[in-house]
């Protein structure tokens, strides 16, 4: 008994060490003109034709990014031609598959839309919802009128990690969302000396059926991290940004650290797991046992 309590023990240290060792928080900004942020930190363009809003909300900052139609024709999403470059290094937006799903509203009168957490206020108003497949040129996206979608097929990941030298974060006070105070690590960056500098670049266009020309508009919005936290073990309930669900807010966690220690864990575990079968396999009698 003594020794598989030993294994559960022994599983249970090296599940610790897969956990997260230190938490690294980011906040990013944007001086672009072309749009602005919203009461919850998302990143809006807005215009007569198109709402494109940016959301980063999540572990290793993924790219939410929604389009909503706003015309009353369709529009198409060239996600070949769309890219986010980081530190000037560009990736592409374009994915296999192309899923129609989302939501369509239209109104008497005025400017009415719809997105995640935002709704236009009109004298009437309809609505309803989309779903399934059409038969598109690889990398464009169907936005029928009135309606949106979302992509959010790329993340920032885990750049913070390598950008920006510990010895460079100093202590600050920091008040938790429970009203507790502690000291983190942070430094913050204006756009001309932040490490993470990005643009997202995005193609979109009309026509293109029955023999209309295709009429191109491009979106390129730039952002940079304009706050980055060293929290240790302090989680993302901690923070009233990560509780807010606030769009410009992500977290990374550093499992580095405990690589070494998981390694070493496992085999240990291996080495208890033949040990004890090797002890079960030789186990003396009892010498309470009868003898025949």
């Amino acid at each position: 008994m003594k020794k598989w309590m030993f294994l559960v023990c022994l599983s249970g240290m090296l599940l610790s060490l897969s956990s997260c060792s230190s938490y690294y928080y980011s906040t990013l900004a944007s001086n672009d003109r072309s749009g602005r942020y919203d009461v919850n930190k998302d990143f809006v363009i807005d215009n007569d034709s198109v709402c494109i809003i940016y959301n980063f909300h999540g572990e290793d900052g993924p790219v939410l990014v929604t389009v909503q139609n706003k015309m009353d024709e369709p529009l198409f999403v060239d996600w070949q031609r769309s890219a986010l470059i980081i530190n000037g290094k560009a990736t592409s937006y374009y994915k296999d598959a192309i899923p129609v799903e989302g939501v369509t509203e239209s109104s008497s009168y005025g400017s009415s839309y719809n997105w995640n957490r935002q709704y236009g206020s009109v004298s009437s108003r309809s609505r309803g919802s989309f779903s399934g497949e059409i038969q598109l040129p690889k990398g464009v996206e169907f936005i029928p009128p009135c309606a949106q979608i979302e992509s959010s097929n790329l993340t920032l990941d885990k750049l913070v990690f390598d950008i920006v030298s510990r010895e460079d974060l100093t202590d600050q006070p920091f008040e938790k969302a429970n009203g507790g105070r502690t000291n983190l690590k942070m430094k913050t960056f204006s756009e001309r000396n932040s490490p993470l500098r990005f643009r997202s670049y995005l193609a979109l266009f009309t026509g293109g059926e029955n023999g209309v020309e295709r009429h191109y508009s491009y979106y390129e919005t730039s952002f940079y991290l304009s706050e980055l936290i060293k929290a240790g073990n302090v989680a993302p309930s901690s923070f009233q940004a990560w509780r807010n669900e606030e769009g410009n807010f992500f977290y990374n966690c550093d499992y580095r650290s405990r690589r070494t220690g998981l390694i070493w864990g496992s085999v240990a575990l291996g080495v208890a797991g033949l040990t004890t079968v090797i002890l079960l396999a030789t186990k003396t009698p009892s010498l309470d046992m009868p003898h025949f």
